[in-house]
């Protein structure tokens, strides 16, 4: 990456530090938060709610949703220990996080026809069991993919939902450790991968099969190809799940290795194909091995579950590429295979103004070079 070091863009780079420091004071520990515990509003005694709306009386004041939002958002803010003395940025986030704040309620969820129609039972195999799990009334859990501050060089403010009630969902445990589940965050991050899917679909990923269940169920869907590598997830669906799909004539799994079978898959073969390998939205490396082997698929519609939240943790990482072209102090990064991605697929990227400045740090730009740059492969193991 180079970068004309204007007045105009250096101006541009302290906004975008200015930004960072906010965006570290207030979201970051929310994120950590959410990450490493199980966060609960409680009563005002501090005993358990069974309804939040009712028990702290939404119900019977105007505007019920957004008091209960602030309640919410203030709360959760308190728990990670976001100071109340905070700057005007600050304070803009603080309000975007609440924004974004959602009061999710079981009996609206429950009509997910996933949720409707496929029974869950309780049954092991080999390192994995079928069952539901439960979140209590209160529980905060992400509740749809973030959404991008604008300008804001892949800083994302979280989409943060608090549940009414207690809502029962379907989960996959691995030697009792969640591996999969079926919540509002998954199905809602994967509507838009849904909404385009067509024709002869293929799919990376099995799980709970959530995806494929909803996909079959189009009448412009033909047949969903489902790779797994997994032969007990592979057993528990074709035992459990799938005689209650609509059309399981519909469904053929073939068990492989997803990134090998996308290598040496023949373009056009597929019409759709979407990609779910990965945990979360740090979780790299399978994203771009899958992304990097998909390269010669120009037939083929590509979609990448939370692609947008894998984008971001890259774009993070950006700033420091962006530090050693505007020619100041950076941390030593070269053990890091993806900073020598990075670094590699930017090689070319010449920056003239701020408005290419901020356009290089947008998901859209970076996933399309990505593609582009084909002479640069992910190797995260060199």
């Amino acid at each position: 990456m180079k970068i004309d070091r204007t007045t105009e863009n250096l101006r541009e780079y302290s906004r975008k530090i200015a930004l960072s420091q906010a965006y570290g004071a207030i979201i970051m520990p929310v994120m950590e938060t959410m990450e490493r515990t199980t966060v609960i509003l409680q009563k005002p005694d501090g005993s358990p709610v069974e309804n939040v709306m009712q028990d702290y009386g939404f119900t019977s004041i105007p505007d019920p949703e957004n008091t209960a939002k602030t309640l919410c958002a203030s709360t959760l803010l308190a728990y990670s220990g976001v100071p109340r003395l905070i700057s005007p940025a600050e304070a803009a986030l603080c309000q975007k996080l609440q924004d974004n704040l959602q009061i999710l309620y079981p009996e609206q969820e429950a009509l997910d026809p996933y949720y409707q129609n496929i029974k869950i039972p309780e049954i092991a195999r080999g390192e994995f069991t079928l069952g539901y799990s439960e979140f209590q009334a209160g529980e905060y859990d992400m509740s749809d993919g973030p959404s991008l501050e604008d300008g804001a060089y892949g800083h994302y403010i979280p989409k943060i939902g608090i549940w009414n009630s207690a809502f029962r969902f379907p989960i996959v445990m691995q030697n009792k450790t969640p591996w999969m589940t079926v919540t509002p965050n998954e199905k809602n991050t994967m509507h838009k991968h849904i909404e385009a899917a067509h024709g002869h679909v293929l799919t990376l990923g099995l799980g709970l099969g959530y995806f494929a269940y909803m996909a079959h169920r189009k009448p412009d869907v033909t047949a969903v190809t489902i790779i797994e590598i997994d032969p007990d997830i592979i057993a528990l669906f074709e035992a459990h799940i799938l005689p209650q799909f609509d059309h399981p004539e519909k469904i053929k799994i073939v068990q492989a290795d997803a990134i090998a079978y996308i290598q040496n898959l023949a373009d056009g073969v597929f019409d759709t194909c979407f990609a779910d390998i990965w945990r979360n939205g740090m979780d790299v490396d399978p994203y771009l091995s899958v992304k990097t082997a998909a390269r010669h698929l120009k037939k083929t519609a590509m979609s990448y579950w939370i692609e947008d939240s894998l984008l971001g943790f890259m774009l993070q990482h950006m700033g420091i590429i962006l530090l050693g072209a505007m020619g100041l102090p950076y941390p030593n990064m070269d053990r890091d295979p993806l900073y020598r991605f990075l670094q590699k697929l930017t090689s070319r990227t010449r920056i003239k103004n701020p408005d290419e400045m901020r356009q290089a740090f947008t998901p859209q730009y970076l996933s399309n070079l990505i593609d582009i740059r084909t002479s640069v492969s992910w190797q995260p193991n060199i």
